[in-house]
C-alpha cells in the first residue's frame, strides 16, 4: 500500500487525503467494490483523480500512453526466442478480465459470424510475415520439418497420393523435357535397384499407356528425336574404338 501511494503522489506530483478501504473480497468483487467507491465519492463532494470507472485493475493504460509505446516499438526487432519466452510464460494462466473488459471482448472479439476485414487480415498476414523472417534460417527450416511432418502425419494414403501428384505435376510444369528426361531416369535406376521384376511389370504397363495417349505427330517426333540420339551414341562408340 506504501508503494502504490507513492506511485499515484508521483503520478499527479502532489499531496492529496487517502483513505485505506480494508475488505476481504474476491478479485471479480474488488473490481466491482472498486466501481461503486468511484461512483459515490463525487456524489458527496469529493474530487477524485480516477481516470475511469474502475473495475479495470491496474492494467488500463491511456491511449496516449499507448500510441507512445507503439511508435518507441515499431522497426524494433524482438531478440530470438522472445515468442517462446512469452508463450512459455504465460501459458496455463487463467485470462483475469474484469468486468468492463469482459463486456469488451464479447463487443469485440467473441461476436457471432464476427469477420476480420480485408484490411485487417492483411495486417495480420504483415505482422507474421516480418515476425517469420525475423527467426534465424535454420531455425525456420527445423520448424517448417516438423510442422510438415507433423502434417504428413495427419493424412491418410488416399490423401498423401494426391498431395505427391500435384507436387510432381508442379515440379514437371517447372523443368525443361531434358530436365524432365533426367528425373524420370534417376527414378527408374532406382526402382530396378529395389525391386527388377516389379519395376518391369509397372514400367510396361505404363510405357503403353503413355505410347497410347500419343498423338501421331508427336510419335514421329519421338522417333526422330529417339534416332538421332541412337546415331550420336553410335558415334561416339565408333570414336572410342578407332582411339
Amino acid at each position: 500500500m506504501k508503494r502504490r501511494l507513492k506511485e499515484h503522489r508521483m503520478a499527479w506530483r502532489e499531496r492529496f487525503a487517502h483513505r485505506l478501504l480494508i475488505e476481504d473480497l474476491s478479485r471479480k468483487a474488488a473490481f466491482a467494490a472498486e466501481i461503486e467507491h468511484i461512483a459515490y465519492y463525487p456524489t458527496v463532494g469529493k474530487r477524485l483523480r480516477n481516470l475511469h470507472p474502475g473495475g479495470r485493475g491496474c492494467r488500463e493504460i491511456l491511449q496516449s500512453t499507448r500510441d507512445k509505446l507503439s511508435a518507441a516499438g515499431k522497426g524494433r526487432r524482438k531478440p530470438a526466442g522472445f515468442g517462446e519466452k512469452v508463450s512459455k510464460a504465460q501459458k496455463g494462466k487463467p485470462k483475469e478480465f474484469s468486468p468492463l473488459g469482459r463486456e469488451a471482448v464479447k463487443r469485440t472479439q467473441f461476436r457471432k459470424g464476427h469477420r476480420n476485414t480485408p484490411e485487417q487480415r492483411a495486417k495480420i498476414e504483415e505482422a507474421a510475415r516480418r515476425q517469420w523472417l525475423d527467426i534465424p534460417a535454420k531455425e525456420r527450416s527445423r520448424r517448417a520439418t516438423q510442422r510438415n511432418i507433423a502434417a504428413w502425419s495427419k493424412r491418410d494414403e488416399t490423401a498423401r497420393k494426391v498431395i505427391g501428384q500435384n507436387i510432381r505435376a508442379g515440379q514437371m510444369a517447372s523443368m525443361s523435357s531434358e530436365e524432365r528426361s533426367l528425373m524420370a531416369s534417376r527414378a527408374a535406376r532406382a526402382a530396378v535397384a529395389a525391386d527388377p521384376e516389379v519395376f518391369s511389370k509397372r514400367t510396361s504397363s505404363q510405357v503403353k499407356g503413355w505410347w497410347a495417349s500419343l498423338t501421331p505427330e508427336s510419335k514421329a517426333e519421338f522417333i526422330a528425336k529417339r534416332a538421332v540420339k541412337i546415331a550420336e551414341a553410335k558415334a561416339r562408340k565408333k570414336a572410342s574404338v578407332v582411339i
